[in-house]
C-alpha cells in the first residue's frame, strides 16, 4: 500500500527583496509625494525635504574650510620661517670654521718671522756681532709664540667645537619641529581634502531642492516601526522613512510546520494558493530547524498576489510503498512507543471466540490516515480497527463484522 505524508500551513506574503529608503540628512518633510501601496518607478520623487538645515550646514562647513585653509598656511609659515633658520645656522658653522682658519694663518705667519729672526741672530752670533744675551730673547720671543699658539688653538679649537655642537644641537631641534610641523601640516591638508568632499555633498543635496526620489521600481511598504513617514514630520539623518518591495524580485513565504514532519527539502516544488488565486507552486529556499519547529521559507512569483495576503501552502511527501498498513485510528501512543489490540481466536465451551491482546509495534511511517508496521504484527493478525466500547488486554470480546479487523484466520 501506498503512503504520502501531507501537510498544510498558512503565512502571509512578504517581498523578497525590501529596500529602505533613509533620510540623506535632518530636516522636515515638505512633501511627501506617496502613500503605502503605491508602486514607483526609478527616479520618482518620494518626498521633498526642506533644505534649511542644508544651507545651514553648507555655510558651517565652507567656514571650517577657511579656518582650515588659514591654519594650514600658518604651518607652512612656521614650516618656512624654520628652514630659513637652518640655512642661517649652517651658514654660521661654514663661518665659524673659515675664522679659525684665518686665525691660525696670522699665527702661522708671525712665528715664521720670529724663526727667521732667530736664525739670524744666531748667524750673527757665530760671527759675534750680536751678544748673547740678544740672540737669547729672540728664542725666548719664539718660544713664546709657540707656546702662545699651543695654547690658543686649544682654547679656540674646544671654543670651536663647543659652539658647532651648540648649533648642530639647535639644527637638530629645528628639524624636529618641522618634522612634526610638516605632519600636522599633511593632516590638516586631508581634513581639507574631506571638507571639500563634505561641501561638495551638501552643494549636490541642495542642488536637488531637497528631492529624495526612488532608486529602483518597487511597491511602497511601511517602516518596521510603523507608518511611512508624512507631511510635516522631522526627520533625522539616516532615519528610514519608508520601503520599497520589489516587484522584480518576487515572494517569500515563511511558515511554520510541525518537526515530525520533516521530509521537506530544499528546492521542493510546493503548491501555492490564496483567496483569490489558485494553482501557484512556489520552491522551498530555506528550512530553519527549531526546538519544536519547522521554519521553512518558501520563494514564488506571481502578478495576482499582495504582500500581505494569507497563502496556504501544501507540502506533500512521495508515495512510497509499504506491505503492512493499518488504519492510523488503530495505533495508540504508549510513552515513547507504540501499540495496538489485536483480537485472537480461542475455543471454549461455547465454541469460537476471542480475546483482546495488546501488541507493541514499532512505526515506520505515517500519514493522515495510515502507519506502515514494520515490526510487532504480520498481516495475519486480526488488529481491531475500532469498538463500540473502551477495550483493554484480555478482554473476551465479539466481532460482529469481521471486516473491522484486519487479516484472515
Amino acid at each position: 500500500m501506498n503512503l504520502s505524508k501531507r501537510v498544510e500551513c498558512e503565512g502571509n506574503a512578504e517581498f523578497q527583496k525590501e529596500v529602505p529608503v533613509y533620510a540623506p540628512f535632518e530636516g522636515k518633510v515638505l512633501k511627501a509625494y506617496v502613500k503605502v501601496g503605491d508602486v514607483v518607478k526609478k527616479g520618482d520623487a518620494l518626498y521633498q525635504l526642506d533644505i534649511e538645515e542644508i544651507e545651514k550646514a553648507l555655510q558651517t562647513k565652507q567656514i571650517e574650510l577657511k579656518k582650515a585653509e588659514v591654519s594650514l598656511k600658518l604651518q607652512s609659515n612656521k614650516v618656512s620661517s624654520i628652514n630659513d633658520k637652518l640655512n642661517k645656522m649652517g651658514a654660521e658653522i661654514q663661518e665659524e670654521q673659515e675664522k679659525q682658519s684665518l686665525i691660525n694663518e696670522d699665527k702661522e705667519l708671525e712665528i715664521k718671522d720670529a724663526k727667521e729672526l732667530v736664525a739670524v741672530n744666531e748667524e750673527l752670533y757665530k760671527n759675534s756681532l750680536l751678544s748673547e744675551n740678544e740672540l737669547r730673547k729672540s728664542q725666548i720671543a719664539l718660544e713664546s709664540l709657540l707656546n702662545e699658539q699651543k695654547n690658543d688653538m686649544k682654547e679656540k679649537q674646544e671654543a670651536k667645537k663647543e659652539a658647532i655642537k651648540n648649533l648642530e644641537k639647535e639644527m637638530e631641534s629645528l628639524q624636529d619641529q618641522r618634522k612634526e610641523m610638516q605632519g600636522q601640516g599633511e593632516l590638516q591638508q586631508i581634513e581639507i581634502e574631506q571638507i571639500k568632499l563634505e561641501i561638495a555633498e551638501l552643494e549636490a543635496k541642495k542642488g536637488q531642492a531637497g528631492i529624495i526620489k526612488s532608486s529602483n521600481e518597487g511597491k511602497v511598504l511601511e517602516t518596521k516601526e510603523g507608518e511611512i513617514v508624512g507631511e510635516g514630520e522631522k526627520i533625522g539623518e539616516g532615519q528610514v522613512l519608508l520601503r520599497l518591495g520589489s516587484l522584480n524580485a518576487g515572494y517569500k513565504l515563511e511558515v511554520e510546520v510541525d518537526p515530525k514532519m520533516d521530509f521537506m527539502k530544499l528546492d521542493d516544488v510546493t503548491e501555492l494558493k490564496g483567496e483569490e488565486v489558485t494553482n501557484l507552486q512556489g520552491s522551498i529556499s530555506k528550512i530553519k530547524k527549531e526546538k519544536d519547529k519547522l521554519k521553512v521559507d518558501i520563494t514564488f512569483n506571481s502578478e495576482q498576489v499582495n504582500a500581505g495576503d494569507q497563502i496556504t501552502a501544501t507540502f506533500k511527501e512521495e508515495e512510497k510503498i509499504y506491505d503492512n498498513v493499518i488504519p492510523y485510528s488503530a495505533v495508540y501512543k504508549e510513552g515513547d512507543g507504540y501499540f495496538v489490540f489485536v483480537a485472537e481466536s480461542i475455543k471454549d465451551a461455547l465454541g469460537k471466540s476471542y480475546v483482546v491482546k495488546k501488541k507493541k509495534v514499532y512505526v515506520e511511517d505515517y500519514d493522515d490516515t495510515y502507519a506502515a508496521i514494520s515490526d510487532g504484527i504480520t498481516v495475519l493478525d486480526k488488529v481491531i480497527i475500532t469498538s463500540e466500547e473502551e477495550i483493554a488486554e484480555g478482554m473476551r470480546i465479539r466481532l460482529e463484522n469481521e471486516n473491522e479487523v484486519l487479516g484472515d484466520e
